[in-house]
């Protein structure tokens, strides 16, 4: 289990993230709402370590994250809002660097997306769906134990989020934990077994 304990996080003067608690059962697929700019990407890149919090902590099965960065690297995927792919390389650069980091591979999450067909092409030359693509299929590579999505189906073609989420109903029925990080409040209570909203910079359940 992930528990997220009591984040705080300040930009200067303007605190962002004020506290709150969620867990993240094995199995479970999370929402995460919230308006425009109120923290949910800044705490998405919390946990996935990408943004160090000012204070608070963050346990998977009782060890913390914060201090063992390798340990919880292993276990997670994630897909940003706003990716950090490398734009000089092609597709097919791009993930054979990325499955030389994670030392792992997962051939049919790119088959799923159709990622021969653009694997000569430069990233930069890249429409924003095919970045997308390119970044979900990256996330999966590790056979994550936790999927952290933010905006995942944003400018994602109807074909592609269907087969995506397909395939995560699939892993969740198998153990793999998802928080899917929204604006859309009515989808993510479709999806979601469970809903949080992050709101004032505090994280609640919402009942």
């Amino acid at each position: 289990m992930l528990e997220v304990r009591e984040i705080f996080k300040s930009f200067g003067d303007r605190p962002l993230l004020r506290g709150g608690t969620l867990r993240m059962k094995s199995g479970i697929w999370l929402g995460l709402s919230g308006p425009a700019g109120c923290g949910k990407s800044t705490l998405l890149n919390i946990i996935t370590q990408n943004r160090i919090p000012d204070s608070g902590d963050i346990l998977c099965d009782g060890k913390s994250v914060l201090a063992d960065r390798c340990f919880w690297r292993k276990k997670l995927g994630y897909v940003p809002q706003k990716d950090d792919l490398c734009n000089a390389l092609t597709v097919e650069q791009q993930l054979a660097l990325w499955r030389c980091a994670v030392r792992s591979a997962e051939p049919d999450m790119e088959t799923l997306l159709d990622l021969a067909e653009i694997g000569k092409l430069q990233i930069c030359q890249l429409s924003a769906a095919q970045r997308k693509r390119l970044s979900v299929a990256m996330a999966f590579q590790n056979s994550p134990e936790y999927l952290f999505m933010d905006e995942a189906l944003s400018c994602l073609e109807p074909v592609y989020q269907e087969r995506i989420l397909q395939w995560i109903t699939e892993k969740c029925r198998l153990g793999m934990s998802v928080l899917w990080c929204s604006r859309n409040e009515e989808g993510l209570d479709r999806l979601c077994s469970e809903r949080y909203v992050l709101q004032n910079g505090i994280l609640t359940q919402v009942k």
